[in-house]
């Protein structure tokens, strides 16, 4: 998984979700309507997830997915 860093300079690790790439990002499940989703234990929910968007983990248990041009507007790659 690379690292990235918010333009306000704080780092999560993400990685971006592809469903025919395997295996898939940590956290990705798929859900009970049979669609993609990560896990978010911060919050006790599952959110759904989208072919290109990226699986960001800022904190343990805080996954979240992000859609692509909003990921690559507001993180750039260090690592």
């Amino acid at each position: 998984m690379a690292k990235y860093r918010a333009r306000s300079l704080v780092e999560i690790d993400a990685e971006q979700f592809w469903p025919e790439r395997h295996p898939w990002p940590l956290h990705v499940v798929i859900d009970g309507e049979q669609q993609w989703a990560v896990w978010n234990a911060l919050h006790g929910s599952r959110i759904k997830l989208k072919p290109g968007d990226g699986v960001n983990v800022s904190d343990p248990g805080d996954v979240y997915p992000s859609d692509r041009a909003i990921c690559e507007a507001r993180y750039e790659r260090v690592g």
